[in-house]
């Protein structure tokens, strides 16, 4: 019920052509994507796929931004979402994927 909740409360911050749809769609369309994992001086960057209805997020990704949410867990990493120009497969080599994966920079 926790995720049912959140999902709701987080589809209330999106544009009002996306405030009905159902939690299950709107996992489906916003949650469950695909993107890279990347750690940036004290960030960590959630780098989104570009999507359909990507844009449908811009507003709520800044206001998530600029809370510079700290994640206790990752020694206070900065959590920042954005979203992307290309998708991840296009982003680095695959040479570099598993270094990427398991070498912090």
């Amino acid at each position: 019920m926790l995720a049912y909740n959140r999902v709701i409360q987080f589809l209330g911050q999106l544009p009002e052509a996306y405030r009905r749809l159902t939690v299950v769609t709107a996992a489906r369309k916003f949650l469950r994507r695909p993107g890279l994992l990347l750690l940036q001086g004290d960030y960590l960057v959630v780098r989104l796929d570009l999507f359909p209805d990507s844009r449908a997020l811009t507003e709520y990704l800044a206001w998530v931004n600029e809370q510079q949410l700290a994640i206790p867990w990752l020694n206070g990493l900065r959590l920042r979402i954005e979203v992307g120009d290309k998708p991840a497969a296009q982003t680095l080599p695959p040479t570099r994927w598993r270094k990427c994966l398991s070498t912090p920079t």
